[in-house]
């Protein structure tokens, strides 16, 4: 098999000089290798990933603020900037894009733990270059102060790029590391309230959320109940598989609140250190289809007693009408009050 290095990437005829454009990737997505194929070869069709994210891309001070799609089997990817368009309005191919992003998440420590293993290994072949035949216990290798040293040093800087670590120090064999305090976030949704009310004559209709502020309470309990024991303490983050967002978020725990005369549906989520807008994107996406699928198509098929009347509570609609946005774009008055208002 071959060793040299293959670049899938477009050559430009007789160009005289190259002048790169900085691109700052504001959100890394793996896609699978049909989804890759399918979005490069319809880059100026509409695409699920890049509209979810459109709002990151744009070019400002000369800087393209750009995401980065890539195939989870190939590893080459494509750097897209809409400028908040659903397509690639301008998109470049990037060979390798996998293993460059995860080379610019690699520490100094790393690096200097792989120059130390390379330079015990090469002492090794110099030492008994003369025998037939080579044998080593990989402890002689590996298990020296140095390179315990490297990976003291190297543990407490990936400890530091943890979401959830405030600070990290090591020295004399030890690693102290202070954890950040949980911060909150509620998103808000319009809540779909569909009634029964016993009326052999009538099929079940929906209501307007307003008329069932006086059962809030009532709903809350019942999305506790929903909830099995393991779920309890992170909610709706119990399921989720994308490390990105499970590092940074430790719960998301629905619930419905009265907020200006109505009934709305919410979702508080526990993370740690602040939110970028790349973050509150991903985890709306995932929220969004658990209420949607998941926990939200279980918990809306369950019936809660309201006066004469049975109703069945959903956090999802179909419609252009439904979001799930952050409190301070649902209710921007009151959060204008609150930090102002005295």
């Amino acid at each position: 098999m071959s060793n040299k290095l293959i670049l899938n990437i477009p050559l430009i005829g007789k160009e005289p000089c190259h002048e790169p454009d900085k691109c700052v990737v504001e959100k890394a997505i793996p896609i699978s290798h049909s989804e890759f194929e399918e979005l490069n070869s319809k880059l100026l069709e509409r695409n699920y990933h890049i509209e979810q994210y459109k709002e990151l891309m744009l070019e400002a001070n000369g800087v393209n603020h750009c995401i980065l799609l890539y195939d989870r089997s190939s590893g080459d990817g494509l750097l897209i900037n809409s400028e908040g368009c659903g397509y690639a309005r301008y998109s470049q191919y990037i060979p390798h894009a996998k293993d460059i992003m995860e080379s610019h998440g690699h520490t100094a420590a790393l690096s200097e733990l792989k120059n130390e293993i390379d330079k015990n290994i090469a002492e090794w072949l110099e030492n008994n270059r003369s025998s037939g035949s080579l044998c080593v216990h990989a402890g002689e290798l590996f298990n020296t102060p140095e390179i315990e040293n490297i990976l003291s040093k190297y543990v407490s800087e990936a400890l530091q790029n943890r979401p959830e670590i405030l600070s990290c120090t090591e020295g004399n064999g030890f690693i102290e590391a202070e954890m950040r305090t949980l911060s909150e976030t509620r998103l808000y949704c319009p809540l779909k309230i569909t009634v029964d009310d016993h009326d052999d004559s009538a099929d079940l209709y929906e209501s307007p959320s307003e008329c069932y502020i006086d059962y809030e309470d009532k709903i809350n309990e019942k999305i506790q109940q929903s909830l099995d024991y393991d779920e309890q303490e992170r909610g709706l983050m119990t399921w989720c598989d994308d490390e990105d967002i499970t590092q940074k978020f430790f719960s998301a725990k629905p619930f419905v609140e009265v907020r200006d005369g109505d009934l709305y549906g919410g979702v508080v989520l526990e993370h740690y250190g602040k939110l970028d807008p790349a973050d509150l994107i991903s985890v709306s996406e995932y929220i969004s289809g658990q209420l949607s699928d998941g926990w939200g198509e279980s918990f809306e098929q369950r019936e809660i007693r309201a006066g004469d009347e049975d109703i069945y509570v959903s956090f999802w609609d179909s419609g252009d009408e439904y979001f799930l946005k952050p409190e301070s774009e649902v209710f921007p008055e009151q959060n204008y009050e609150m930090k102002f208002g005295g």
